[in-house]
């Protein structure tokens, strides 16, 4: 055990060759731990499918504060204090950024607005939502849960988006939505992946509103009558 860990022990005396002590084998395996997900993300990337999302980088963190603090007590002396500082500072400012982030978003007004103007101003019209990660969070605040349904494109959702909550009598694709409709409809859709309800041929806009939100961007609320 004191043997292990004093593979890690920086010398007291003389500047640490850093780039040598990391091809060390635990320093090694931080090295690859933190450099091989991120190669894989950008060789998938290029040949299939994207995968360059923030979120997906969140494994990467533990090995590079470790590889971080392995180069750290490895500098000289005199370096490693203020290095240590430094670091520290870094991660807090991150920190503080990432919750000034958080809390901008949560004063946007988000799905709950967006629900509360359909609800207040539609009667037993039907609302129809784009998208699964949507549609959980739609019926969790309407009062009118009902005719809430999530519309169902041709090329369906994938498992992993929710789809695994919604059963199947609140699906409808686009036939069963233009036999549903009858004097108007509701649509919520967001942006982008998150699609678009379409609208029933010839029907008319009468209204449309985007609602502001921290993580799609925007919501938006349409209402369409028959022509």
């Amino acid at each position: 055990m004191i043997r292990h860990l004093s593979e890690f022990a920086p010398p007291e005396h003389s500047p640490a060759p850093v780039l040598k002590k990391l091809l060390l084998p635990h320093g090694t395996l931080h090295l690859f731990l933190s450099v091989i997900p991120f190669a894989a993300v950008l060789i998938v990337s290029y040949f299939s499918h994207s995968l360059l999302n923030g979120r997906y980088f969140v494994i990467l963190q533990g090995p590079w504060i470790a590889a971080v603090a392995i180069v750290i007590c490895r500098l000289w002396c005199p370096l490693r204090y203020p290095a240590l500082g430094l670091a520290i500072a870094v991660l807090a400012v991150n920190c503080h950024e990432h919750w000034v982030r958080r809390e901008r978003q949560a004063e946007l007004p988000a799905m709950r607005s967006a629900i509360s103007r359909i609800d207040a101003a539609r009667g037993d019209e039907p609302l129809f939502v784009s998208h699964p990660l949507l549609y959980v969070s739609a019926v969790s605040y309407t009062s009118n849960r009902r005719d809430t349904f999530l519309y169902r494109p041709p090329r369906g959702f994938p498992y992993f988006q929710g789809t695994a909550v919604v059963q199947d009598e609140q699906y409808l694709d686009r036939a069963m939505l233009n036999q549903r409709a009858k004097t108007a409809l509701w649509t919520l859709d967001g942006e982008g992946w998150l699609g678009r309800v379409p609208a029933p041929d010839d029907w008319r806009l009468l209204r449309e509103e985007a609602v502001p939100d921290g993580y799609i961007g925007n919501l938006t609320v349409r209402l369409y009558a028959p022509p």
